[in-house]
């Protein structure tokens, strides 16, 4: 009898998952007011771009962005045109909506487009990310720096290596991740890259 008694718990639980899901797919059909899988909103931005297919570069939970659910995502896409990062997270109710995201088209060759996505977390704090793509064959280190034209200070965001760097279809990626960054509106964000021997060759800004 227990064990019946166990599969039924385990059967109902199915059906109430089932039931969830059902209904999410419903309202996302009636109301078009989510998706039903994280991955869909980017397939929207392809239509934007005039059918260009978006290659998914990295891809990072976040659980501290949604308090709620702890259902953060974090995706990096890049095309011919340029780089999207995006974060979403799941609603009972409507299922994966966009949250925020960052844009950045991608300029000449020989240079680093760069481009910044900041996140307030829901319970405390934030996460911010520097994205980009590196076009200069010669670059083996990333120094991204933050520049505030108001007081005139300089902060360093982080410095990525070779080894750091996302090599993805021939193209170069590269990805900071910081929590409680102090960001300020007015901050200018620049990457700087060097080549093997410590000399500039190319950089970007936002």
């Amino acid at each position: 009898m227990k064990r019946r008694n166990n599969l039924t718990r385990k059967q109902k639980a199915i059906w109430s998952v089932l039931a969830v899901l059902v209904m999410v797919l419903t309202a996302n059909l009636v109301f078009q007011t989510g998706y039903f899988l994280p991955v869909q909103p980017l397939r929207e931005w392809e239509e934007y771009f005039g059918d260009e297919d978006l290659t998914i570069v990295e891809q990072q939970w976040e659980p501290k962005i949604d308090a709620s659910f702890g259902t953060g995502v974090v995706y990096l896409a890049a095309n011919d045109y340029a780089l999207l990062m995006e974060n979403e997270r799941f609603s009972l109710l409507r299922g994966w909506v966009r949250d925020r995201r960052g844009i950045q088209y991608r300029i000449a060759e020989d240079a680093i487009t760069v481009g910044a996505l900041h996140l307030p977390c829901n319970s405390s704090g934030s996460i911010d990310y520097i994205f980009g793509v590196i076009s200069h064959p010669d670059v083996e280190t990333i120094v991204v720096k933050s520049f505030n034209e108001q007081n005139g200070q300089v902060k360093e965001f982080c410095t990525l290596y070779r080894k750091n760097f996302v090599e993805q279809d021939g193209e170069i990626y590269f990805l900071c991740r910081r929590d409680n960054w102090q960001y300020h509106p007015s901050d200018q964000l620049q990457a700087f890259g060097y080549d093997a021997g410590g000399i500039l060759v190319a950089q970007g800004f936002v």
